[in-house]
């Protein structure tokens, strides 16, 4: 039926560069390009050439990038016959469209060299080579075809040749391939095998003037276009016998999709088959009347649309199936694309779907009926929660045993259906599960709330607690996680200088393999120590400590270890060991599941009356080991792989020192030291394949599923926590803790000039010598004296405020004369109220200072201003300060030298220019001054509604109804509450 001759007799159509509309449906192009008809007005064909001259690579004739680089042949006159350039493809930027073909053509390629991509593994032996092409879904217009279901375009075949003229090769014919069994509409993968002269003549050798040609016989009904794309060499070694080794470059994958509630997700990735699954399966929530839409295309284009409804056979409600797909597409399709959405319509925040779409589960292939469809589910990966019993080396907890038998029964049961599906020889492989990868970084954490690592308990006293820990893989069902805890408790005993000291620290390493909980490594150090006393009576030092280090429940060594810190002590257990778990059943293999540890404990120590430094460093590296076979005829697999999970080191060191502290501000014992700990971990990761060769090869294919894969974890340093104790254990005698103060006398100065009728303003300080004493610890109280000189009279002390550092004083006038002299003494009784609770007192005596008091001037005096704040003082503008919120404020006044009846007035002006030299006084709108003794030589003043800000008040006399004198003087306070 082969008849080269007959299309030898056509005329060649030149592939012209005609791009496809872009919004074409991607897997079911038009039967019409719409170009131009390659037709003579006679009837018969005629040739079209390139509108311009191309480069075209080896690799754009085996991609079909360029329909310039083959040449398209028909029989006769075709109607509307074209060749064009379209999108719709399954690899690269095109692939090649034939327009309108009836009956037989053929497709010669250009010439093609030996670096071609595509032809790598040409000189293998059993290589195939394969090509993508896509039957129209119509391909003629009998109504009686089309009541019958038939495609006339799946009534033809296609038949392959090879020449290579440098090699000897000459039209080399490469099989026969019948579109019988290929759905129309999908692009489809068909393989020539490659005959051994052809092979061996390619081997190894280098050529650039390879042809390919391709025969098609059609009906001489079928109407549509045809699509050919990625015409590439297929050689991948089927081994005879797995043995876990990396499965073939380009195989396995997959798009990880969440979704929740209704918000549709979508994924671009690089262009390659996806499989049309045949359900999904929400990882929350149910189903409910809800409704799945899949959607995956090329660039803009669609390629499917499937719906998804509540699967009723599932109890728990959480799985959806298959309704229905657009076009002629099918679960288990494999059709190439690069971008997939989903959603989930009338979808509710509660629901969340976690999808795992597959991608190249036969490598490149793409098409239909070649692999029942794969679950996008494998598994939950969040389950597992180990529940660890002291004492025991292994645990199974309910949750880690129904997520392993979960996965392992969807393994099974898919690659049951693939067995009876008996797929052609080849590489089958699953994309790696969610349960096979790892999680988290085991970064430390002290919040965590996981069953596994406790929390920290409360803090009390003196005692410092830590509780860390870390997850590689939280409720996987690999998985290796560590925790540390313990205390560091200093204690002093009241009324001696005895300091006790507690310290403990436990580490632990676990492994979880495929659910089972291992404890690898346990270590524990427990250290008391006693410094001994030497007051009030005398106690030797002592202390006594135990070191715990297991390795599977085994203590290292048998007898344990026990210390005196007082003696000063330093060990290192170390040990290595391998623990096998019992042989389980996983998919169709036996597998031996084991623990591999390399542990060390060092920890070092010493005591002394001063206290006690201790240190322990914990390291463990965690790993696991997996080998098994199969016991079944017609299967061969072997496992065998040594993983490391984790690498851990936790060094710590623990201080605590009592020290004497007789300073007044603490007047105590003290425990000072620190608590230090720091961790280093790193995983080295890797893979496991389950691997099972089917069938006698070279006619045999592989199931591959991998078990786990972990990324490995450079190396990572933390601090853990870095504490500082700093505690006082408790008060000392007063006796024990001498407080040294000072005193002075600050205004007035010494031999300053003072009037005398007036109240004068002393001003006196004192405070500890030690400058470390809290100011809200220290109390003063002022005891003011004054000694007369010549023709003192008297002076009288104000008793509001006499024992304070700011008290008034008025001096009498002289005796005679116009001066007199006087001597002003202070002494403070200084009060500290010490961190230890001591109350400790000292007075000291001021340097006493001369003054003369002279008779006061005539005129008008502001003699003291008074606040709720206390006495006003002025600064160094001469302005009186009231403080913060002074509230009502109180004008002493003076007049002297005047006769007659006096009448004495005050006022209040604000200065708006809100500065010292008031500029702009005027008169404030809610403020008023009233005056009380306004007939007496000791007028006062009442300022009420204080304004913040800068006031100017002036007192005014009149003496026998004529102008006497005035004063004024400058406030300042603020009212921010």
């Amino acid at each position: 039926m082969c008849a080269r001759f007959l299309l030898r007799t056509g005329v060649a159509a030149m592939a012209m560069m005609l791009m496809f509309a872009t919004n074409a449906p991607a897997q079911e192009p038009g039967a019409d390009s719409g170009s131009p008809a390659a037709q003579n007005s006679d009837g018969s064909a005629s040739s079209v050439s390139p509108a311009e001259a191309v480069v075209i690579t080896p690799n754009d004739v085996m991609g079909f990038e360029n329909p310039a680089a083959w040449v398209v042949t028909a029989e006769g006159p075709i109607r509307n016959f074209n060749v064009a350039s379209t999108t719709i493809r399954t690899q690269g930027g095109a692939a090649l469209a034939i327009v309108n073909s009836q009956g037989p053509m053929t497709l010669t390629s250009g010439p093609v060299s030996s670096t071609a991509t595509a032809l790598a593994g040409i000189g293998n032996r059993g290589a195939l080579l394969q090509l993508d092409i896509l039957l129209p879904v119509e391909g003629g217009n009998s109504s009686d075809d089309q009541k019958q279901d038939f495609n006339p375009a799946n009534g033809g075949w296609i038949d392959g040749f090879v020449s290579v003229p440098s090699r000897g090769l000459s039209n080399v014919p490469i099989g026969h391939v019948a579109f019988t069994n290929y759905r129309a509409g999908i692009y489809n993968t068909i393989g020539f095998s490659i005959p051994d002269e052809v092979s061996s003549a390619l081997n190894g050798a280098h050529f650039s003037d390879m042809v390919v040609e391709f025969v098609v016989i059609l009906p001489g009904t079928a109407k549509g276009t045809y699509l050919f794309d990625n015409l590439r060499v297929h050689s991948v070694e089927l081994v005879q016998k797995p043995t876990g080794a990396a499965t073939p470059k380009g195989y396995g994958g997959s798009v990880d999709l969440t979704v929740t509630g209704n918000k549709p997700v979508k994924r671009s990735f690089s262009l390659d088959p996806v499989q049309i699954p045949s359900g999904l399966h929400l990882k929350a929530g149910t189903a409910g009347t809800t409704t799945l839409q899949l959607e995956a295309g090329v660039d803009s284009n669609t390629n499917f649309n499937c719906t998804y409804v509540a699967d009723s056979s599932d109890k728990s409600g959480q799985s959806y199936k298959l309704k229905s797909c657009s076009g002629q597409n099918e679960a288990g399709d494999l059709i190439g694309s690069n971008w997939v959405s989903l959603a989930i319509e009338g979808g509710e925040a509660s629901q969340q779907l976690y999808a795992q779409l597959v991608l190249s589960p036969l490598g490149d292939q793409t098409g239909s009926n070649l692999l029942p469809a794969m679950p996008t589910f494998w598994g939950s990966a969040d389950s597992c929660s180990p529940s660890p019993v002291a004492g025991k080396v292994v645990t199974q907890s309910s949750s880690c045993s129904s997520q392993t038998a979960q996965a392992n029964s969807i393994i099974t049961n898919y690659f049951n259906q693939v067995k009876s599906a008996s797929p052609a020889p080849g590489w089958v492989v699953a994309p790696v599960p969610e349960s096979a990868t790892r999680r988290a970084d085991g970064t430390p954490s002290s919040f965590v709330t996981d069953a596994k690592i406790a929390t920290a308990p409360a803090d009390s006293s003196n005692d410092v607690p830590f509780d860390t820990g870390g997850d590689l893989s939280p409720g996987g069902s690999f998985d290796a996680y560590w925790k540390l805890s313990g205390n560091l408790t200093p204690t002093a005993v009241t009324g001696t200088d005895e300091n006790l000291t507690h310290f403990d620290a436990a580490f632990t390493a676990h492994g979880v393999l495929f659910g089972d909980d291992i404890d690898v490594v346990d270590a524990k150090l427990t250290a008391d120590t006693d410094s001994g006393e030497t007051t009030p009576v005398y106690k030797p030092a002592k202390s006594t400590g135990t070191l715990g280090f297991y390795v599977f429940g085994e203590e290292i060594p048998s007898t344990g270890i026990t210390f005196s810190p007082s003696e000063g002590f330093s060990v290192d257990p170390n040990w290595s060991q391998e623990y096998d778990l019992p042989s389980i059943q996983i998919w169709i293999f036996d597998i031996t599941l084991g623990a591999d540890v390399e542990a060390d404990l060092k920890a070092s120590g010493s005591a002394a009356p001063s206290g006690a430094d201790l240190s322990i460093t914990p390291s463990a590296s965690v790993g696991g080991h997996i080998s098994g076979g199969i016991n079944l005829g017609i299967a061969d697999g072997e496992v065998d792989a040594k993983i490391n999970f984790i690498t851990l080191s936790a060094p710590m060191s623990a201080q605590a020192k009592l020290a004497l502290n007789t300073s007044p501000a603490v007047c105590a014992t003290q425990l000072s030291g620190s608590l230090k700990g720091d961790l280093d971990i790193s995983s080295g990761g890797g893979e496991v394949d389950l691997e099972a060769t089917f069938g006698d090869c070279p006619l045999c294919y592989t199931d591959s599923t991998t078990l786990f894969k972990w990324g490995a974890l450079a190396s990572a340093s933390y601090n853990l926590f870095n504490d500082t104790l700093s505690y006082q254990a408790f008060g000392l005698p007063a006796s024990l803790c001498p407080l040294a103060t000072t005193a002075n006398i600050v205004s007035p100065a010494a031999g300053a000039s003072l009037s005398s009728g007036i109240p004068i303003t002393l001003s006196g300080s004192a405070a500890p010598t030690d400058s470390s004493v809290p100011s809200v610890d220290i109390s003063n109280t002022y005891k003011w004296t004054f000694t007369p000189g010549a023709n003192a009279s008297t002076a009288t002390l104000n008793p509001n405020g006499a024992n304070s550092a700011n008290p008034s004083v008025i001096f009498g006038a002289p005796k005679s004369g116009s001066t007199s002299n006087w001597t002003i003494n202070m002494a403070a009784t200084t009060t500290v109220q010490s961190e230890g609770g001591a109350v400790l007192t000292k007075t000291t005596s001021a340097a006493p200072i001369n003054v003369t008091v002279t008779n006061l001037s005539p005129g008008d005096y502001i003699t003291q201003v008074t606040s709720s704040n206390g006495v006003a003082t002025k600064d160094g503008n001469g302005v009186y300060q009231l403080g913060n919120v002074p509230q009502n404020i109180t004008f002493n006044g003076a007049v002297a030298g005047a006769s007659g009846k006096l009448n004495t007035t005050f006022s209040a002006l604000y200065c708006y220019d809100y500065t010292p030299a008031c500029s702009n006084p005027g008169t404030p709108q809610f403020t008023t001054i009233t005056t009380s003794g306004d007939s007496t030589t000791t007028p006062s003043a009442a300022l009420a509604d204080f304004e913040d800000g800068y006031f100017l008040i002036t007192m005014t006399t009149t003496s026998g109804g004529a102008a006497f004198n005035s004063a004024s003087v400058l406030i300042y306070g603020s009212v921010l509450q």
